[in-house]
């Protein structure tokens, strides 16, 4: 059985340091969130929408349909 007694709600890190990771992997995940799809992965999702459309998939086996949010990567940036 572990020893509980020396656990203390003090963080490992100063809060300043914290503070600078924080801001340093938020602006890395930002900038790899802005680049484009890669083409290859838009056109598994076209096969994927293809394919859905001509086997549908049963009711509540959990994919994402278009009415559920999911854009066809056809789609993918156009307004509506």
């Amino acid at each position: 059985m572990r020893d509980n007694s020396k656990i203390t709600s003090t963080p490992a890190l100063d809060e300043n340091i914290q503070s600078h990771i924080g801001r340093r992997l938020r602006s890395l995940f930002d900038a790899v969130a802005q680049e484009p799809v890669p083409e290859r992965f838009l056109d598994l999702l076209d096969q994927l929408e293809q394919a859905s459309v001509i086997n549908p998939p049963a009711p509540g086996n959990g994919r994402a349909r278009a009415s559920e949010g999911y854009e066809p990567a056809s789609q993918a940036g156009m307004s509506k």
